[in-house]
């Protein structure tokens, strides 16, 4: 706590690139923000830090706070989404749905294959989050594979029909859900309305 204290209270303009990267997989979450934020606005030497510390493999708190760093600045440069592709295939399913959140809270809208290939995926907040990416990235070629998650859902998941229900309603392909109407399946009736 004392050590946390100090952190909280010292100017992270002052720490220079290598600390700021350790402070990114802090076991305190204040700090590790702060260290996202103070790295986010530090522009291009923010980013090398972010895509260094995303590749490793030993801190998962810290590639999370990472990803999200990158996609702190992919607000103002949509483009950077593109960096957070080669996470929807990271082995950690944690960073494959962060990778995705990130995608979709950007809206950015070069993942859709890689978002695809999760909405089945066998995590399913994995998958929730992949499909709620592909409604907020309003790529139209991702219904049928929304459909698809929701037909092998089969209303067993809440948070899974919801993302797709939400995200059928972004993507807005009206003829799709009428299509719907005598589906021998429930649950994409019941998506469908």
């Amino acid at each position: 706590r004392v050590e946390t204290q100090k952190l909280i209270e010292s100017d992270f303009s002052e720490k220079n690139n290598t600390q700021m990267a350790d402070l990114l997989g802090h076991p305190d979450m204040r700090i590790r923000q702060r260290a996202q934020f103070s790295l986010a606005a530090r522009g291009e030497d923010g980013l090398k830090i972010f895509r260094d510390v995303a590749l490793q493999k030993e801190n998962q708190l810290a590639r999370i706070h990472a990803l999200w760093g990158i996609a702190q600045q992919g607000r103002k440069n949509n483009e950077l989404g593109s960096e957070l592709i080669k996470y929807l295939e990271d082995t950690d399913p944690e960073i494959q749905a962060q990778a995705a959140k990130m995608i979709g809270d950007i809206r950015y809208q070069g993942a859709s294959v890689g978002l695809q290939k999760l909405a089945l995926h066998e995590s399913l907040r994995v998958r929730m989050l992949a499909i709620e990416a592909l409604g907020r990235t309003e790529d139209k070629s991702a219904v049928q594979t929304v459909l698809a998650a929701m037909e092998e859902n089969d209303d067993r998941d809440a948070w899974v029909r919801h993302a797709g229900m939400i995200a059928l309603g972004r993507l807005g392909d009206a003829s799709a859900m009428v299509a719907l109407k005598d589906s021998p399946s429930r649950a994409l009736r019941t998506v469908a309305v």
